[in-house]
């Protein structure tokens, strides 16, 4: 009787710790305030590994504007913010700051250019630059972790 009764309890404890992991994931995957969508945080140089795609160069229609630097967080398994809205010419960075390796990998099924984002795998502190010259909307997600997806306006 005894075996039974701590059985149940070592189950009912492993129920409650992974519906309270699969809980804290979700929220942590889709929930982005407005105030993080608002604050994105421009013009920071991060001193780590930076990798960036050969297509960097700036368009000539786009210089008469001030490209900016915009950061998206690699978080708790999630793009921080997942969705930012920027201008032609502008360029976004992003930091790796979990433990675990993720990627930024253009959707091939979205409206935006297959392979047109194709970073290395950014381990810890590990940073990706791009500059995004052309006007349309960039869909993205991490190749390792599939649910992790972001989104990038370029008016």
């Amino acid at each position: 009787m005894k075996g039974v009764i701590i059985t149940v309890i070592i189950v009912g404890i492993l129920l409650i710790t992974s519906v309270f992991y699969i809980t804290m994931y979700n929220q942590s995957s889709n929930k982005i305030s407005e105030k993080e969508q608002v604050t994105v945080n421009q013009n920071q140089q991060n001193p780590s590994k930076t990798t960036q795609p050969s297509n960097t160069q700036q368009n000539p229609a786009s210089t008469s504007q001030t490209a900016r630097n915009y950061n998206i967080d690699i978080k708790n398994f999630a793009f921080s913010p997942n969705t930012i809205t920027i201008k032609a010419g502008d360029k976004v960075t992003w930091t790796n700051q979990d433990s675990a390796p993720h990627t930024i990998t253009s959707d091939s099924n979205s409206n935006s250019n297959s392979g047109t984002l194709n970073s290395q795998t950014l381990d810890a502190s590990d940073t990706y630059t791009y500059t995004f010259n052309d006007k349309r909307i960039y869909n993205y997600h991490c190749s390792i972790h599939s649910g992790m997806k972001g989104t990038i306006i370029v008016e």
